[in-house]
């Protein structure tokens, strides 16, 4: 096998998005705040969410995004996979619930 070969993750670029209730919004490298109030980057109209509640960072490193999750000291919390806490890691898949609300990580392979 030669040295100069690329795999396909070299060749290809990944992307982040959120999925809230059906819709995608995509996630590039800095923040999304997630709230109820007029200064969240993504507002949710749902009484059990903050007007700030969480904050999602992406860093676009070289094995793809790597998105983190951080609670704004938000009144109810948060819950990772199913387990409350004020900071995570995101795997592709993952899910957070503030109030009723679920937001689903996705991370796609696009080619370059």
């Amino acid at each position: 096998m030669s040295g100069n070969a690329l795999s396909d993750t070299q060749v290809r670029r990944a992307q982040a998005y959120l999925e809230v209730n059906g819709t995608r919004h995509p996630l590039s490298g800095g923040s999304l705040v997630v709230g109820r109030g007029t200064e969240a980057d993504l507002r949710i109209n749902d009484p059990g969410v903050s007007r700030r509640h969480v904050e999602f960072r992406t860093i676009n490193g070289h094995d793809g995004p790597e998105v983190t999750v951080y609670d704004l000291g938000s009144t109810n919390g948060m819950l990772v996979d199913g387990q409350k806490t004020t900071s995570a890691v995101l795997d592709n898949g993952g899910q957070v619930r503030v109030g009723s609300t679920v937001l689903t990580l996705h991370v796609v392979e696009e080619s370059a």
